[in-house]
């Protein structure tokens, strides 16, 4: 009797911790869920900035950047020879970029020639003082 007593209030327990978890989660992700922005990368804020992005530009630049991930990581999955996948991922990367550089209207495509250079040449300096 005092077994299935105790294991009685062990469920009642565990089924008031879990009923009021889903409850927690529930409010949590519907809370100002409306009200939010989408999430957006330093590097794509940066973007942003530099080339005075609409929210709807960047909204497509994060989709475009959203499905070139999942078909990279299909296609690492995929393929084994660590040749053929930097040069998949390179090709990939190139699609990728000529993509990007639709959404942009002529004088954002110029400035966004420019900060790629001006992000090479920072990647390039911070390599030098690495060494």
């Amino acid at each position: 009797m005092k077994t299935t007593l105790k294991g009685l209030i062990v469920l009642l327990v565990f089924g008031a911790l879990t009923a009021t978890s889903a409850i927690a989660q529930k409010a949590h992700s519907t809370h100002e869920q409306g009200t939010k922005k989408p999430h957006v990368s330093k590097k794509l804020q940066e973007m942003k900035d530099a080339l005075a992005l609409s929210d709807e530009q960047v909204s497509k630049i994060q989709t475009l950047n959203k499905d070139a991930r999942a078909k990279a990581k299909a296609a690492n999955a995929v393929e084994t020879d660590p040749k053929a996948k930097r040069a998949a991922g390179k090709v990939r990367k190139q699609a990728l970029e000529a993509s990007i550089a639709s959404v942009f209207s002529s004088s954002q495509a110029k400035k966004y020639e420019q900060w790629q250079a001006d992000q090479k040449a920072e990647r390039k300096k911070k390599r030098e003082a690495k060494r």
